[in-house]
């Protein structure tokens, strides 16, 4: 896949005119049922953006057609479901998997509108979350909520504080307004989603509106943060340390925005849209800032007093916060229980029909469920021995494996 990927991005750096074309095609069939499944176009579309700045491509029209593509392939969508409702069930290959409509229909049940913007971020975020759960070490993750709280309030308000009260002691005022404007707005940008989306966290973490999860805002507003920390320096230095100041910037975020992931704080969508709302909103403010931009702030003075708060506050606070968080973001494994009354009662038709791998696919079917001695279940089944047919002795072999795998838990307690 990774060849063929390179071969399209490789024939669009030599066909111009034809690329914008490309990604007008992927974009659609992306966001069309079924195709988009199996349509890389998410990485060649990033490759072709990839093209932009050596002038291979230009910028606007690559996104102009890469929106138009996208505005078809959800059209086409809607018209799909609205000529065919559904008769699509009995469609090749809706057929296979006839579950997957009612899983949409009842998500948009429950989401409504909502559930369009939130489907176009989600199809990763469960494969994500599973694989990268699957990796957690009590050593790294010791670091990654270190690295965590770094992206916390507690740090980034006397961070932008002491920056702020820096820029107005040399009376660089528009640059403080620019500053007070990049923390507000990515946290009011956050705040808003969360309380019009009402999207719920991997796990519950928090309480009141923070109980919320799209987008991340330990994401959002770092970046905005220190992409706007960035523009005020990367004006008065020379190339070599733009290069460092960019690179030290942008490590410190990504690590933020992947502890967020790694520690089951987020989903994938979560941190993506948190990341791009902070990076084009410090870019509109640093392009506006750059066109209007008054006197020296001392670039030195703000890279020393930004670092300063930032070491202060982050060791501060880690000291203080580190255990609480520690048991904050354990792993946690659900464990369902009910009692024997309740299941009898019905109870069991709640419980899961299928496990759920690591890539967050329901895979094979639990087939049984049974509370009670393997004698009266092999009673059961011979009773019924008509009905059950062919199917006795497999259901018995099932029955006996569960009995011993049962009995040797027990027995390792």
């Amino acid at each position: 896949m990774q060849s063929f990927v390179s071969a399209i991005i490789a024939f669009a750096a030599a066909h111009s005119l034809l690329a914008y074309g490309l990604a007008f095609l992927l974009a659609a069939a992306e966001a069309f049922p079924v195709v988009g499944g199996v349509v890389p176009g998410t990485a060649v579309i990033i490759g072709l953006g990839a093209l932009v700045p050596g002038g291979a491509l230009a910028m606007w029209p690559l996104v102009g057609a890469t929106a138009a593509g996208a505005v078809m392939g959800d059209g086409l969508s809607y018209l799909f479901g609205r000529r065919y409702k559904q008769r699509a069930v009995g469609l090749w290959p809706l057929w296979v998997r006839p579950g997957l409509l009612a899983s949409g229909e009842a998500f948009f049940v429950c989401h409504g509108g909502k559930a369009v913007l939130i489907a176009r971020f989600m199809p990763a975020d469960r494969a994500v979350f599973h694989f990268l759960q699957s990796l957690r070490l009590p050593v790294v993750d010791q670091v990654m909520v270190a690295i965590t709280e770094l992206g916390d309030a507690s740090v980034i308000v006397p961070v932008t504080v002491a920056v702020l009260a820096w820029l107005a002691w040399q009376r660089a005022w528009r640059a403080t307004l620019y500053g007070v404007a990049s923390v507000v707005g990515a946290s009011a940008f956050a705040l808003l989603l969360k309380v019009t989306l009402h999207h719920s966290r991997p796990g519950a973490l928090y309480d009141g509106w923070n109980a919320y999860s799209f987008p991340s805002s330990h994401a959002a507003v770092s970046t905005a943060l220190f992409g706007f920390l960035v523009v005020l320096l990367c004006r008065e230095v020379g190339a070599r340390a733009r290069v460092a100041v960019t690179l030290a910037a942008v490590s410190l975020v990504s690590a933020i925005a992947f502890s967020r992931l790694y520690l089951g704080a987020h989903w994938l969508s979560d941190v993506v849209a948190g990341l791009a709302f902070g990076t084009a909103w410090a870019a509109l403010l640093g392009i506006v800032y750059l066109q209007h931009a008054g006197c020296s702030v001392r670039a030195g003075g703000v890279a020393g007093i930004s670092l300063a708060a930032l070491l202060a506050a982050g060791s501060l606070h880690i000291v203080m916060a580190h255990a609480d968080d520690m048991r904050r973001y354990a792993v946690r494994q659900p464990v369902e229980s009910m009692a024997l009354t309740a299941w009898q009662d019905g109870g069991w038709a709640a419980l899961p029909v299928r496990r759920v791998d690591l890539s967050g696919d329901y895979e094979e079917p639990f087939t049984i469920q049974w509370a009670g001695p393997l004698a009266n279940l092999k009673s059961a089944l011979l009773a019924r021995a008509g009905a059950v047919g062919s199917t006795l002795v497999a259901a018995m072999a099932f029955a006996q494996c569960r009995a011993n795998h049962s009995a040797g838990l027990a027995a390792s307690r």
